[in-house]
């Protein structure tokens, strides 16, 4: 049991109206990447998804890409 309470991400994402940024890896062995794909193509407000082919589950924040992507997301947001 991962998480005690069900939270179904997929329906509400169409509710969101503020900028999202997604970071996902390839290697998760938690989430499938596909689950970032679905959730962002239900997202119709601004958004980008960063897929790192070798990241995984808890390794995303090592990247050099993600601290770039994140600065330049917070400073345009």
């Amino acid at each position: 049991l991962l998480l005690k309470y069900d939270f179904n991400s997929l329906k509400k994402a169409s509710q969101i109206k503020i900028p999202v940024l997604i970071f996902h890896g390839v290697m998760d062995d938690v989430i499938p990447v596909k689950q970032a794909e679905l959730l962002n193509a239900q997202i119709s407000s601004k958004k980008q998804l960063l897929i790192f082919k070798d990241g995984n589950h808890a390794n995303l924040s090592s990247y050099k890409e993600y601290e770039e992507a994140l600065g330049k997301f917070l400073d345009e947001n």
